[in-house]
């Protein structure tokens, strides 16, 4: 079974269940090649660099891979984390990734060192996503404890802590090309909008009928994209 996937211009990349990376055409969906035990259990969270020349896949046990896309080749490996991988972001330079994991701990790496530069740590509850500001200075976290937090990541404690974000997990987050604000997705089936600067809650709505999985914004940031476990794949128009 896909737990995760990424487009780039031309193929769909996904994760599976098997340990396994594979890519398929986007037209005819036919499948063009597979990395068989990419990870030693399920690949649970992957991200394409903007130049789609290599991919990032997180793993079940904690592991992070950086994988040349022409040869398929191992690049590098990162060993830190010591639980499921739940998000990977590769910032826009493409040399960094910042990865988040059910161990408490939100990771920043340097594509070519093999190990992280900076790390955060939340005192309880496991992270379930991660999300970075355009200006690479913020970094969104949602929690399976129901808190949301915002750091600066010039700094080493918490810049804003929202606790009782949802009622139940902080299931994912996503902030817009232009900023300013960020969205979360809840187990309690809600999406909520929220103030990247203060952490306020400027609008919320019932969204899903069961647990929202993933959200995201359109390229024009005028619409917003989520999924659900009942199956659904919404859109909705954004206006703030």
């Amino acid at each position: 079974m896909a737990l995760c996937v990424v487009a780039s211009s031309s193929t769909l990349l996904s994760g599976w269940d098997d340990g396994y990376l594979r890519c398929h055409a986007i037209r005819g969906g036919k499948m063009l090649w597979s990395i068989p035990n990419a990870h030693a259990r399920a690949v649970t969270a992957i991200a394409l660099a903007k130049g789609e020349h290599f991919l990032v896949s997180g793993g079940e046990a904690g592991d992070v891979r950086i994988w040349e896309l022409r040869n398929r080749d191992l690049v590098m490996s990162f060993e830190e984390h010591s639980m499921r991988i739940t998000k990977i972001v590769i910032l826009a330079d493409d040399l960094h990734i910042v990865s988040s994991s059910r161990d408490r701990t939100v990771r920043c790496w340097k594509v070519k060192q093999s190990r992280s530069f900076a790390s955060r740590f939340e005192k309880v509850g496991a992270l379930n996503g991660v999300a970075i500001s355009p200006d690479q200075l913020y970094i969104v976290t949602a929690g399976q404890d129901r808190k949301i937090t915002v750091w600066d990541m010039r700094e080493r404690e918490p810049a804003i802590e929202i606790t009782e974000a949802h009622r139940g997990e902080v299931t994912c987050v996503a902030i817009p090309s232009k900023g300013g604000v960020f969205l979360t997705g809840g187990a309690d089936h809600f999406l909520r909008l929220w103030d990247l600067a203060t952490g306020n809650l400027l609008a919320h709505g019932l969204a899903h009928s069961s647990r929202i999985t993933s959200v995201s914004f359109s390229p024009d940031d005028k619409k917003i994209l989520s999924t659900g476990n009942e199956g659904a794949l919404m859109i909705w128009n954004m206006d703030y």
